[in-house]
């Protein structure tokens, strides 16, 4: 992806708002790349190895995980960002993600963003936490609703 697109996108997701824009301008040299999925195609799968980070820009996605493939765990909206498990732990994907319309993501790879300098390394790092917080208490918010 050529740099001014990626650097656009990146300006316009809220994930990268407390990065600098020198920060954001370095990321948009390391090559992000956007894909399209149609309708009902798997973005990544359960038990899958990889450490690349995900960011939905358009479309809707819902997020499963065996044995209840039926069960949607959550619907991910422009914005959202997905894949930060097997990113910060290297590990395989614990759930599968699939496209619930035609929807465009755009793919960071692992490796690269490791290889970044520690400061802004442990922005991203910051932000995948506070990211993974909101998860944890949207989801404890919603078994207590469930129980009551």
């Amino acid at each position: 992806m050529e740099y001014e697109k990626a650097l656009a996108l990146l300006q316009g997701i809220s994930f990268f708002n407390k990065l600098s824009l020198e920060e954001k301008k370095f990321l948009a040299t390391l090559g992000c790349d956007r894909f399209t999925f149609p309708k009902a195609r798997t973005i990544i799968t359960q038990g899958q190895i990889d450490s690349s980070l995900y960011i939905l820009l358009a479309g809707e996605l819902k997020v499963i995980r065996e044995p209840h493939p039926t069960v949607t765990l959550a619907v991910l909206k422009p914005g959202d960002v997905f894949g930060e498990v097997s990113f910060i732990e290297k590990r395989p994907r614990t759930t599968s993600v699939i496209a619930l319309e035609e929807s465009t993501v755009l793919k960071m790879d692992g490796q690269t963003i490791q290889r970044l300098n520690p400061v802004l390394l442990n922005k991203i790092k910051d932000q995948l936490i506070d990211l993974l917080i909101r998860r944890l208490d949207s989801m404890n918010q919603r078994m207590a609703e469930d129980n009551s």
